[in-house]
């Protein structure tokens, strides 16, 4: 059984959606660019699959829910307000 946040997302969402958030939060005066590089460009030791996520498929039925999206716990992590740890999960 594999268990993720509800969506998809690739390194350079997570990354877009860590600055949106802090500029949002005002914490950001100049946001850096987010450039996504392409598979070619970065060089892994295994070939990786142009497009693979986890099946949470039974995991879900199993728990009978779906969790929350992951932009949730992103925003929970980097709220200053709050105890980010325990929010995160």
């Amino acid at each position: 059984h594999h268990w993720t946040n509800a969506g998809v997302a690739s390194w350079y969402d997570f990354a877009v959606a860590i600055r949106e958030h802090e500029c949002r939060a005002g914490r950001l005066r100049h946001p850096p660019r987010v450039r996504p590089i392409p598979q070619h460009e970065y060089r892994r030791p295994a070939a990786r699959p142009t497009y693979s996520v986890l099946d949470r498929t039974a995991t879900r039925q199993a728990l009978g829910c779906d969790g929350r999206h992951w932009q949730e716990p992103v925003a929970a992590a980097l709220a200053p307000d709050t105890d980010s740890a325990s929010r995160a999960s």
